[in-house]
């Protein structure tokens, strides 16, 4: 076979291989933002925030008035 059919193959090849790989990065960037998005969303619902614990604290009794007042003072709520 002549050079210039070998190495247009060659480039075909090159082509090929260089498409494939840029899909499947898109394809593993996709679904990377996509699970990310979920695990915020999921950490949100199952970590109470301070507030939270703090009100819960002080329904329990675990601390008193004046003792939620500056805690909550301190988290700028």
């Amino acid at each position: 076979m002549p050079y210039g059919m070998m190495a247009g193959g060659g480039i075909g090849v090159l082509m090929i291989l260089f498409w494939i790989t840029v899909f499947i990065a898109l394809i593993l960037l996709i679904s990377g933002v996509f699970a990310g998005r979920n695990d915020t969303q999921d950490k949100s619902r199952q970590e109470p925030d301070a507030l939270n614990i703090l009100k819960r604290r002080y329904a329990s009794g675990e601390i008193d008035k004046t003792q939620f007042d500056a805690l909550r003072h301190d988290l700028n709520v």
